[in-house]
């Protein structure tokens, strides 16, 4: 076995794997509970509990798996603002940077 680690490949759509990491691809935060009430929709033989949720948690956090840019929620663009005094007013205004 080499010394480097070997990268996962992302999970085949429509597996609970995928399912999994797309949630906390989405939200990062979401629980045991709200993932397992989602895998037992699909799938409802399925074992899935919180030890899985904990796993793949893991196997993201030591980089195994890279989460899905496209999916990750990302911030909201904030458009740069000053306050300054208008010249010609001299009343104080916001202008965009």
């Amino acid at each position: 076995m080499s010394a480097s680690k070997k990268m996962r490949k992302f999970p085949k759509q429509g597996t609970i794997g995928n399912i999994v990491l797309t949630a906390l691809a989405k939200n990062p935060a979401v629980t045991a509970d709200d993932l397992k009430a989602g895998i037992l929709k699909k799938f409802p033989d399925s074992k899935f509990g919180p030890s899985h949720v904990a796993w793949y948690k893991h196997q993201v956090k030591v980089g195994n798996y890279v989460l899905p840019e496209d999916t990750a929620v990302k911030p909201a663009k904030t458009k740069k603002t000053h306050k300054t005094k208008d010249k010609k007013t001299g009343k104080k205004q916001t202008v965009a940077v």
